[in-house]
């Protein structure tokens, strides 16, 4: 099974050149041809709509209109198994109107719990989009990171309810660099796996209109694959798309498993 997370990187206004990006993103996809495509930064009903019809060979998906402005946190997946399963969580909070996390609060954060059947296997799939630590400030009262701290726990109350003899996936832009305090009381919640673990960003610095800004506050890798589960997995994970051709401005990661 192939699963691929990507942050595409529409945010209304403020992303380049969507439509044309749409297309290419998809172009990439449908070459790849992962199993399960998990995308984030994808808020509009129109984007969602028009990746539903160049996704066209991925039999099922779910979408989310949910939030404040019905963005159901600009997340986005695709599966070619059947969806047993589906439900969007919005956290608790997601942003505040006095910083820059009022995107997040506008788009209506959260996370999606789903169950997929792959032939005679069940897989619990969990796909989110924390808010940004914009000020990439890991001290104790930062007022983003309280809101990751919340939000994670609030994503590890749902995953402890999943039996560790079902394999489980957590899946998406999780907003937090490998080796900080709240990576690791991550996985000591979840009892996950880092089974994308790169140390090299997956985040790529690209011109916008408000690029300046994010290329200080979010450098190195915020994109994750955790794998939870009883059962030994062989996998292997690697970045997919580059820089000479821009897609967004992270890195995708694709793992192929074998449980």
């Amino acid at each position: 099974m192939k699963i691929l997370t990507l942050n595409c990187f529409l945010v209304p206004l403020l992303s380049p050149s969507p439509k044309t990006r749409i297309k290419l993103i998809a172009k990439k996809i449908n070459e790849i041809n992962p199993d399960l495509v998990f995308l984030q930064e994808v808020p509009l009903k129109s984007h969602k709509e028009e990746l539903i019809k160049l996704l066209s060979k991925y039999n099922y998906n779910y979408i989310t209109h949910g939030g404040l402005l019905k963005m159901g946190g600009g997340l986005c997946f695709f599966s070619k198994f059947p969806i047993t399963e589906k439900k969007f969580y919005e956290f608790s909070k997601s942003g505040y109107w006095t910083d820059m996390s009022f995107l997040d609060k506008l788009a209506g954060k959260g996370f999606m719990k789903l169950k997929i059947q792959a032939g005679n296997q069940v897989y619990y799939c969990f796909h989110a989009h924390l808010t940004c630590n914009y000020k990439n400030d890991y001290s104790k009262n930062n007022k983003g990171l309280i809101l990751i701290k919340q939000q994670i726990k609030e994503i590890a109350k749902e995953i402890r309810k999943i039996s560790l003899a079902n394999p489980c996936f957590i899946i998406g832009d999780l907003n937090m660099h490998p080796g900080t305090k709240i990576y690791k009381d991550f996985m000591k919640k979840t009892k996950a796996e880092d089974i994308s673990l790169f140390h090299d960003p997956s985040f790529i610095g690209k011109p916008s209109k408000i690029r300046k800004y994010f290329d200080k506050s979010c450098p190195g890798k915020l994109d994750y694959i955790f794998y939870r589960g009883q059962a030994k997995i062989n996998y292997m994970t690697n970045y997919v798309y580059n820089e000479n051709e821009f897609l967004s401005d992270h890195k995708g990661i694709l793992t192929e498993i074998k449980i």
